[in-house]
């Protein structure tokens, strides 16, 4: 028997029995939906945060202090003379940044939450990538200069004092830390992003109330081909150096690597959706059980068919082939329409994410290494639990087969 004749007696059998064919089936759709539902949606959520931090700033290592009692100098003005004098390749620029844990409270109404602020400058602003909802994204060097003042907030403060209206918070007036601050511009909250809930300009946390002791962190800026890697390393080394510290002082503060944490990130978002793709695969044995069993009914049912092949010449590997063939047929239709069910289930997903205006657009990503392992896995199933009810179909006596009602 040719292949082809082989196909041709698989799909006949498959559509004499499709109602037995879709519930033998059912165990590998859930089991490759669920595999490629959660691949794409592990995909689509490394793409956003890829996405968002790429935004603000994969080229950026921040130096900052760590609360801890440690005996770091203050990072001031200094700090970012003396990192510059180092001239280290790759860096652009230093910029300091200030960001205090205060209390807001509605002039009005008297409602108090807590507030997360950060200083910037109008050369600071652009690199925030603000989402703005209304009012203006900038802090002028006016505003800088003058302390004045005036307060970017994000949604979510605007949910809990102006009913989530962003138009009924410009140029209203809220309290942080007892001091009246005019709202200047409302931006889209992100949960991905590093950006305070509130934003001010930077010389305004330098004065009363909040009287910043230095800079709360220093960014260096990186040229977009530098090694963020070895620019940590020399940062550590010069910081180091300045504070006369020893390594056992590196607990007082910290350097961050934004390229080195996203890869981390990505990592681990890989072995998790690999665990818990695993986890899901266990209905795939469910489901090859289920093929196997259907399989020896088919082969029962189909003794006489089997004896009249033998008879008329077919060989034992004839027999061998067709049935699995018929069980990768049955698992591959199953994966197919399994892979179908996940894309749209990892869509729905993204999709029901994106209603909600707290959390950023999510990027709906396909994972296709997931679709290619995951119909590879169905073939191997068809052909795993396939095999012992195609040896047996083949080692039938012809003339006992015949001879069975």
């Amino acid at each position: 028997m040719n292949y082809k004749s082989i196909l041709f007696e698989v799909f006949r059998s498959m559509r004499a029995n499709l109602l037995r064919t879709t519930l033998t089936m059912i165990g590998i759709v859930i089991g490759i939906g669920a595999v490629v539902a959660i691949m794409s949606t592990a995909d689509s959520v490394t793409a956003t945060v890829s996405s968002e931090l790429e935004k603000t700033g994969l080229n950026r290592i921040a130096i900052g202090r760590r609360f801890n009692g440690g005996t770091i100098r203050i990072l001031d003005d200094s700090t970012i003379h003396f990192l510059k004098s180092l001239s280290i390749a790759g860096v652009k620029d230093y910029q300091g940044s200030i960001s205090v844990d205060s209390q807001v409270r509605d002039y009005m109404t008297g409602e108090a939450a807590r507030i997360y602020l950060s200083g910037a400058t109008e050369s600071t602003m652009d690199n925030l990538n603000l989402k703005m909802l209304v009012g203006r994204g900038v802090i002028t060097e006016e505003e800088n200069q003058s302390q004045a003042k005036v307060v970017l907030v994000n949604g979510t403060l605007v949910k809990k004092f102006f009913h989530s209206d962003p138009e009924a918070a410009i140029n209203q007036i809220i309290k942080i830390a007892g001091a009246s601050f005019k709202i200047v511009g409302v931006y889209q909250a992100d949960p991905f992003s590093r950006n305070a809930n509130g934003i001010v300009p930077l010389q305004t946390l330098m004065t009363q109330p909040f009287d910043s002791n230095g800079y709360s962190q220093i960014e260096a800026v990186l040229d977009p081909n530098a090694d963020a890697s070895s620019v940590r390393e020399q940062l550590l080394a010069a910081m180091l150096k300045k504070g006369g510290f020893t390594d056992e002082d590196k607990a007082n503060f910290y350097i961050s690597n934004p390229r080195q944490e996203l890869n981390t990130f990505k990592q681990f978002m890989l072995a998790a959706s690999v665990v818990i793709a695993l986890i899901a695969a266990i209905s795939l044995v469910v489901g090859g059980v289920g093929v196997m069993n259907i399989m020896l009914v088919t082969i029962s049912e189909r003794t006489k068919e089997i004896g009249l092949m033998r008879s008329l010449g077919a060989k034992k590997r004839d027999i061998v082939k067709q049935f699995l063939l018929e069980s990768v047929s049955l698992t591959i239709v199953g994966g197919v329409i399994g892979v179908g069910l996940g894309i749209l289930v990892a869509y729905a997903t993204i999709s029901i994410i994106n209603v909600f205006d707290s959390m950023p657009d999510f990027i709906f990503t396909i994972s296709f290494p997931g679709i290619g392992i995951s119909l590879l896995v169905s073939v191997f199933i068809g052909l795993i639990f396939g095999a012992y009810p195609a040896t047996r179909a083949s080692k039938l006596s012809p003339v006992e087969a015949l001879r069975r009602e």
